[in-house]
């Protein structure tokens, strides 16, 4: 038997692994209004990474959904913010006030104090870059990880 395509998938999915906790190093896209509680649970709990969506959601109900989903998983998971959504600040503060760990933001350049803010709570920041130029100018902000699309 043939162990070299294991053992190579492996060696590549190994940062992924340890960045994220996960066994397999997979995001689940953040879907507005499908990327919910009971999805990003059970993405987890089968040892890939998801992520909530925070979309445009109401602030109660998207703190509802971070407590749900916390119930449901013991495992690592995201929280997608929308820095577009006129939410996100509330949304912001959510996930600073409980220290969540992951937060993956989308909707552009998000403002400089969220990035800045997200990992003096140590924080792991991972943002959507559309262009090189965003890429930079995000990893010189001190992002963690990229999601290149």
């Amino acid at each position: 038997m043939n162990t070299k395509p294991k053992s190579y998938l492996d060696k590549l999915w190994a940062k992924g692994q340890e960045f994220l906790g996960v066994t397999c190093p997979i995001l689940g896209g953040a879907m507005s209004w499908i990327s919910e509680s009971g999805l990003v649970s059970a993405i987890s709990n089968e040892g890939a990474f998801g992520v909530l969506a925070g979309g445009n959601m109401p602030p109660e109900l998207f703190k509802k959904e971070v407590a749900k989903t916390m119930d449901l998983t013991d495992k690592p998971f995201g929280i997608n913010l929308i820095s577009i959504a006129p939410n996100f600040r509330a949304h912001l503060e959510h996930v600073l006030e409980i220290e969540f760990p992951f937060v993956i933001i989308a909707g552009g350049l998000p403002p400089r104090d969220a990035i800045t803010r997200l990992k003096q709570a140590n924080g792991k920041v991972i943002c959507f870059a559309v262009t090189a130029n965003m890429a930079y100018n995000l990893i010189r902000q001190g992002v963690d990880a990229l999601i290149v699309e």
